[in-house]
């Protein structure tokens, strides 16, 4: 029973602490030809403007640190993300379309990375002052259903007496795409999930590594 418990626990603390960007899937275009591009560019469509900037720096440098270069387009399309701004300015589809063409021709870019948010989720769970573990909180309030008896034993004899708070934690799911710029055509796709963030800036060198070490290793983008 003590050893049962003990592994009961290693497994609610590793669930509480685990936080990361991990590629999901990854696909290349068909019959890729490796190429060398002059300048790559990364467009991220975030839901503020620091953490749009943070995305495409981290991502840009990422690049650069792999011998690519690259560059962010935080001032060169300044109001991407502001779809509420671009709708005011009562633009059409085409309109946006061909200041985009020109932005990228004017400043030499032959490949484009468009980063995107696909879905967002939120799960509660309960963290107990005394007890230090925190227990995944199931829509039914407390872990009961898909546990043993001793399972919610453990869960019931911690939580006697015990005082807490719920936490909501967010877990992102972000789609990139490369796209070549003279044939229009799509390169790479990469899906990623981000969970239990606790710092911005270092979640996103974690997502700027990943998602460039993939183009890299499948010689998607390459130096020579």
């Amino acid at each position: 029973m003590k050893k049962a418990l003990h592994i009961i626990i290693i497994g609610f603390v590793l669930a509480a602490c685990s936080a990361s960007t991990k590629l999901q899937v990854s696909y290349i275009q068909k019959d890729l030809q490796p190429h060398r591009y002059n300048k790559v560019a990364v467009l991220a469509l975030a839901n503020s403007d620091p953490n749009r900037l943070a995305i495409e720096e981290a991502v840009a440098n990422q690049f650069k640190a792999e011998g690519v270069n690259a560059t962010s387009t935080f001032f060169m399309f300044p109001l991407a993300n502001r779809a509420d701004m671009i709708a005011d300015m009562e633009v059409t589809p085409e309109e946006i379309k061909t200041y985009v063409q020109q932005k990228v021709m004017e400043n030499n870019i032959d490949a484009l990375l468009i980063i995107s948010l696909l879905d967002t989720r939120t799960t509660q769970r309960y963290v107990y002052e005394n007890v230090g573990p925190s227990i995944y909180i199931n829509p039914i309030g407390y872990p009961a259903y898909g546990y043993s008896y001793y399972d919610y034993y453990y869960y019931s004899y911690n939580v006697t007496g015990n005082t807490g708070y719920y936490t909501t934690e967010t877990t992102y799911f972000l789609e990139s795409n490369l796209y070549d710029v003279e044939t229009e055509k799509l390169l790479w796709t990469g899906q990623t999930k981000t969970e239990n963030i606790t710092s911005i800036d270092a979640e996103v060198k974690r997502f700027a590594k990943v998602v460039v070490y993939d183009m890299m290793n499948k010689k998607v983008v390459i130096t020579k």
